[in-house]
């Protein structure tokens, strides 16, 4: 269960307002200020601050705002404005899941923010670029990337932002299989967000604790983190993020075996995926109904879903739900009694799994393919495929005393 601060998107921690609690006022009173204003240099000010308020609900609407910055900052010479209006542009394509399109708007925002040498822009610039690098599975570049935006932040004395930037490397720890160090450094910014009264910002850690919880197999505890962060997102109508957390909610009762409530949460979020035409989320709800439909027995419907969801992920180049689609399509095979295909698409997921150096995802695969041969008759292929998969959990770190907070 990955949780993306992309689905709650990483690269617009910095634009949300802080001021949530009035939310519907304040964007009732930035479209009065907009439509009294002329062309001018505060109308650049304006229009970013409707982009940060339209983004979850209208990103379509946004992105004009995003354009508009842009045209006016080029007017007036703003290079500030420049670089802003292009890292909302670069935010804008970040939720359409266009990751290249968002690497290119991004790079133009940090050209732009090195020519002023504002420090906390260029942190905001590089902490979107270390984002896509985790996106696209180059995880140790992340981390790089995010170590130098912690350092300036902590040198900026920005507990916000230092504690928002920890939570994204939590979870990059948490993708590479080192739960005990995801843990750690999530509770650590979930430490320092409860003091600061930012209720959005602790729904997003609420939510990757629940996905650590949710690894670790501890889907009680995952699925308390993950309903009390899908509260505080209904209560601020961020219908974007509530998409992904219902996919979160979906994938842990399913682990509770209540496939009623599973099937209820991961329908709403391909409905809300849908409606704001979001392929990532889509994607993924498509996948988990398919594991659903494979706890169920339907294996046919259960391939259906996952090709579906495998199709969308390969066109958005997400690499690690690429390997999770192409391994839940193995063990439907494998159900089928169709071997060589379920091998086919394990082979597919080890090879991925391995690259991008997912040592929980890729143990899994090596137990799947290990059955598939054992069904084969291929016994001496099943036995070492096991023995590789129980070495691979035995460099996986969950030996978790269960942590009050």
């Amino acid at each position: 269960m990955k949780y993306r601060l992309c689905i709650v998107l990483l690269s617009v921690i910095f634009i949300k307002f802080n001021a949530l609690s009035q939310h519907n006022q304040s964007l009732d009173s930035l479209l009065e200020v907009y439509s009294r204003q002329a062309d001018s240099e505060d109308k650049i000010l304006t229009v970013s601050h409707l982009f940060n308020a339209v983004i979850y609900s209208d990103p379509e609407l946004a992105k004009k705002y995003a354009l508009e910055e842009l045209v006016l900052s080029e007017k007036y010479k703003k290079t500030r404005g420049i670089g802003m209006a292009n890292y909302h542009l670069g935010t804008y394509y970040n939720v359409k899941s266009s990751l290249d399109s968002a690497t290119i708007f991004f790079n133009k925002a940090l050209n732009s923010f090195r020519k002023v040498n504002l420090k906390p822009d260029m942190a905001l610039a590089y902490s979107a670029l270390a984002m896509a690098e985790s996106e696209k599975g180059n995880f140790d570049n992340a981390l790089v990337l995010i170590d130098s935006v912690i350092s300036i932040f902590q040198e900026l004395q920005d507990p916000y932002r230092t504690a928002v930037m920890l939570g994204f490397k939590g979870g990059i720890y948490r993708d590479k299989g080192n739960y005990i160090l995801a843990l750690d450094v999530s509770i650590q910014a979930l430490r320092v967000i409860d003091t600061l009264n930012k209720p959005i910002r602790k729904a997003d850690i609420l939510i990757q604790l629940g996905n650590i919880e949710f690894l670790l197999g501890h889907y009680i505890s995952s699925l308390d983190y993950s309903l009390q962060a899908w509260d505080i997102y209904r209560k601020y109508e961020d219908e974007i993020t509530l998409a992904n957390t219902a996919i979160d909610i979906g994938k842990t009762y399913l682990e509770l075996s209540n496939y009623p409530e599973a099937i209820q949460y991961l329908e709403k979020a391909l409905e809300l995926a849908r409606k704001f035409d979001i392929p990532s989320t889509e994607a993924t709800a498509l996948v988990s109904l398919g594991k659903v439909e494979i706890a169920l027995g339907d294996y046919r419907k259960a391939g259906e879903l996952l090709h579906h969801g495998l199709l969308l992920h390969e066109q958005i180049n997400f690499r690690l739900e690429i390997a999770e689609a192409l391994n839940e399509l193995g063990i439907v095979y494998g159900h089928l009694k169709q071997l060589d295909e379920s091998q086919k698409y394990l082979d597919r997921a080890i090879l991925l799994y391995d690259t991008l150096g997912a040592k929980d995802g890729l143990s899994n695969a090596y137990r799947n393919r290990s059955a598939t041969y054992e069904m084969g008759g291929n016994y001496t292929a099943a036995l070492r495929d096991y023995k590789t998969f129980h070495e691979l959990k035995d460099t996986i770190s969950v030996s978790y005393t269960h942590l009050t907070l």
